[in-house]
């Protein structure tokens, strides 16, 4: 657990966030397309998401001590997700991470 959550933990009452956390995979668009059309999109654009990890992060920012329970993948997009959670504060020592999950 990163110090700046261990010392928010000593002063005050912790949060805990339980739910969906996801990675997500944007593809920017310029215009939405007519139907049936094919289109160019923008270079991907990745980030953590999901209601569960957006409220801790959420909370984290707003000085609340938080930690997460949910379920990640082990591959590149879970532990990115983690390091994501992590840097934005939030102890992340609650959540699962599943070996080959789809």
């Amino acid at each position: 657990m990163p110090l700046a959550v261990r010392q928010r933990a000593v002063s005050m009452k912790t949060v805990i966030v339980v739910g969906y956390s996801a990675w997500d995979l944007i593809f920017p668009l310029a215009e939405t397309p007519p139907p049936d059309s094919k289109t160019e999109v923008s270079p991907m654009v990745t980030c953590g998401g999901g209601p569960a990890a957006n409220a801790a992060i959420a909370l984290s920012r707003l000085g609340v001590c938080v930690r997460l329970v949910s379920v990640m993948s082990d591959d590149v997009f879970g532990r990115a997700h983690l390091d994501e959670l992590a840097a934005a504060g939030v102890d992340v020592s609650l959540i699962r991470t599943i070996i080959r999950s789809r």
